[in-house]
C-alpha cells in the first residue's frame, strides 16, 4: 500500500487577532494549516487573504515566508495517509483554490464557537473548522465528532499525528529539517 505524508501546522502568531484568540481560549496555538510537503511550500488554511488586513479572510494558500509566520511559534505534525486519501485531499484543495473567492472566513462562527454554539454557513470556515472538515471528508478520526468545535490544539491529540518539530517557525523553515516519517 502506497502512503503519502501531510503536515498539520499549529501556530501561535503575534498578531492582535491571534493574541485575542489566545486570551479567550488560553490555548497555546491559535491557528492551524495543512501542508502537502515537509518544507511547507504548499500550505493551506482559512485566514487572511491580505497580510495587512485581518478582516478580509477566506480560503488561502499561505506563504511560509509571510511576516506573520516569521514571528510565530509552531508545532508541526506529520500524518500518513493512503495514496487514495492523499489524492482526495489534493483534489479538494485544488478545487477550492480554483474557486477561492467563493469561500469566506467565518468570523461570526468563531464567536459562536467561543459561546459554545454551532453556527455553520455554506462555504464559510475558520481555520480549525476547515482542517477538521477536510479530515472528516477523508474519514479520519477526530477527537470531536463535530468539525465545527475543533480548536487548533485539538489536532495535537490526533492518534495518527506525530510531532516532528516544535519551536520558532522561522527556525524550521530556515533549517530545512529533514522530516522522518
Amino acid at each position: 500500500m502506497t502512503t503519502r505524508t501531510i503536515y498539520v501546522v499549529l501556530t501561535a502568531t503575534r498578531t492582535w487577532l491571534s493574541r485575542t484568540i489566545q486570551l479567550v481560549t488560553r490555548d497555546r496555538y491559535n491557528h492551524v494549516s495543512i501542508a502537502l510537503d515537509p518544507l511547507l511550500h504548499e500550505m493551506y488554511s482559512f485566514g487572511r487573504r491580505h497580510e495587512n488586513n485581518p478582516f478580509i479572510g477566506g480560503f488561502t494558500q499561505e506563504s511560509r515566508t509571510s511576516s506573520i509566520f516569521q514571528q510565530a511559534y509552531c508545532a508541526i505534525y506529520s500524518c500518513v495517509l493512503s495514496q487514495e486519501r492523499y489524492i482526495q485531499l489534493r483534489k479538494r484543495l485544488r478545487d477550492m483554490k480554483a474557486h477561492s473567492t467563493q469561500y469566506q472566513y467565518h468570523f461570526l462562527g468563531l464567536f459562536a464557537l467561543w459561546c459554545g454554539y454551532k453556527w455553520e454557513r455554506e462555504n464559510t470556515y475558520f481555520c480549525s473548522h476547515f482542517i477538521a472538515t477536510l479530515f472528516q471528508e477523508m474519514q479520519l478520526e477526530l477527537p470531536c465528532n463535530e468539525p465545527f468545535f475543533m480548536r487548533p490544539n485539538d489536532f495535537a491529540c490526533l492518534p495518527y499525528a506525530t510531532c516532528v518539530y516544535e519551536g520558532p517557525f522561522e527556525h524550521y523553515v530556515k533549517s530545512n529539517l529533514p522530516v522522518h516519517t
